[in-house]
């Protein structure tokens, strides 16, 4: 009874090892060559197949005879080139003698991983920088000032300050592939105190001179009219004079 337990037991462990190697992925990186071992060499009147997905026949030899645009060597392995995304998948090969007698299979699973996108630094001179990617999933981002690595790794960077002439660029690192990386183009900092333009400067100083002439006219006008204000005065205080003086002598 122990003996069967261990058995099943010993069974269910095989097929859950199997399971787990069929879901293993085999990472490549975008653009590159990857080579899915057979190691099983070729034999007069052999069948070969691999296939993409169960679906797509990616080479095939019969007797001598080809299909298939895929590159197999003597030993019977795929050689993929140029690697891309729609690449992916699981792959299986198959390899029978001349009288239908299954020599060797292989299955592999392929994962292409995209390649570090070339990222485009934007800056704002009031306040950030800004690292500009298509994707930045499975990427790792850094800063670079005057060449020097910040420790700062948003996006968008917010430096303390804009030094005119300072050098910035980001970087993008594959998290899997640590030689593909890609920086941006490096900009150099322009943001200077604003330089009112020619047409507003002038239209300024109109405004300015525009304001001294109406302050002397009013100035003017009010100085005019001080005299002719001081006579009118100087005037009603002798009538009212005169009245009183009237009015103050004895009837005769």
């Amino acid at each position: 009874m122990d003996f069967q337990i261990a058995f099943v037991a010993l069974c269910f462990c095989a097929l859950g090892l199997h399971a787990s190697r069929a879901d293993e992925c085999t990472k490549a990186l975008e653009g590159g060559s990857y080579t899915i071992a057979l190691d099983s060499p070729k034999q007069e009147g052999d069948v070969l197949a691999w296939k993409h997905n169960d679906k797509n026949v990616v080479y095939h030899r019969r007797r001598g005879k080809t299909i298939g645009e895929g590159v197999v060597d003597d030993n019977g392995s795929l050689l993929l080139k140029n690697l891309t995304i729609a690449m992916s998948g699981t792959y299986r090969a198959e390899h029978y003698s001349n009288d239908g007698r299954l020599i060797k299979s292989v299955t592999e699973k392929l994962c292409v991983i995209p390649k570090a996108p070339v990222p485009t630094l934007v800056v704002t001179c009031s306040s950030s920088l800004y690292c500009a990617s298509g994707s930045s999933e499975g990427f790792t981002l850094s800063w670079f000032h005057n060449n020097v690595k910040l420790k700062e790794n948003n996006n968008p960077l917010l430096p303390q300050q804009l030094r005119e002439n300072d050098r910035y660029r980001c970087r993008l690192s594959n998290d899997l592939f640590t030689d593909d990386k890609e920086d941006s183009n490096e900009v150099i900092i322009s943001c200077s105190v604003p330089v009112l333009s020619r047409a507003v400067r002038l239209v300024l100083a109109g405004a300015v001179i525009l304001i001294v002439i109406l302050t002397l006219a009013l100035v003017i006008v009010s100085c005019k009219y001080c005299p002719q204000r001081n006579r009118r005065r100087d005037i009603q205080g002798l009538s009212l004079w005169s009245i009183r003086d009237s009015s103050a002598d004895p009837l005769d």
